[in-house]
């Protein structure tokens, strides 16, 4: 082989590089971050989302870019440790994008260092005239979804068991969260488990 033609095989595999690189490396690489914040004095739960851009500088150099995710859905279900008692089984969950600023059920996630969404769905109310909860004029709530109403949670521990699909492909996250007698003892708690699952079908359990 000739000098040239070795130059060329060399370019050409120097420019194959990157499509195949992308290919495997390129695509989306979900963050969720279980944080407690007060908002003008209610106090909220929130995980936020973000996909994280490339990093590692070998992949950066071969000009790898994260793909955005084309479609994320969340839904989550609350069971209480200890019995073990499934006090919601299912439940949509609304997403709020930094970009639109508006509840949504199915959102894109384009590649930031920033956070690109965020879920909310526990929080502390204070229940004044409120109709939809007159048993529980304060106290933790789990946040209306799409197609649902208020639920209120006495003082307790509970799992928080959330069922993201990222393009198609379902993450079950786990995370506890305890219930106390104040607004400021609301907060995560334990670690959080993460999970794939390669399929499910309505009714599977997880």
């Amino acid at each position: 082989m000739t000098v040239l033609g070795i130059a060329l095989a060399a370019l050409a595999f120097v420019l194959a590089l990157p499509p195949f690189a992308n290919m495997f490396f390129g695509g989306p690489s979900i963050e969720l971050i279980f944080e407690r914040t007060v908002e003008n004095g209610r106090h909220f739960l929130p995980i936020y989302i973000k996909n994280r851009p490339v990093a590692h500088w070998v992949l950066r150099l071969l000009r790898v870019h994260r793909s955005t995710v084309q479609g994320l859905t969340a839904s989550f279900r609350i069971i209480e440790v200890g019995s073990g008692k499934i006090l919601i089984p299912i439940r949509q969950a609304y997403i709020v994008t930094d970009a639109a600023g508006e509840m949504m059920q199915r959102i894109t996630l384009p590649p930031t260092y920033s956070v690109g969404a965020t879920i909310v769905m526990i929080g502390w109310d204070t229940g004044k005239d409120d109709p939809e909860i007159p048993e529980c004029p304060e106290g933790v709530i789990i946040i209306p979804g799409p197609t649902s109403s208020k639920f209120s949670l006495p003082q307790g521990i509970y799992q928080a068991g959330l069922l993201i699909i990222v393009d198609g492909e379902p993450w079950v996250i786990k995370r506890h969260f305890v219930v106390g007698e104040r607004p400021e003892d609301l907060n995560w708690v334990k670690e959080t488990t993460v999970s794939r699952l390669k399929h499910i079908k309505p009714g599977d359990e997880w």
